[in-house]
């Protein structure tokens, strides 16, 4: 019974750290994501000062 609820216990770490690593590679996607965008729109303002 005890290995029972150990393995289970190791699972649902494994599912917690799964999850967390892919929000945080969601969030680091997102940041990159608005990075380059923020740099896009300051080429666009560039561009249209000229």
């Amino acid at each position: 019974m005890e290995m029972v609820k150990q393995d289970n216990r190791r699972q649902l770490c494994d599912r917690i750290l799964m999850r967390f690593q892919q929000d945080q590679k969601e969030t680091e996607d997102a940041c990159r994501f608005a990075e380059q965008n923020a740099a896009a729109q300051r080429c666009s303002v560039e561009v249209l000062q000229v």
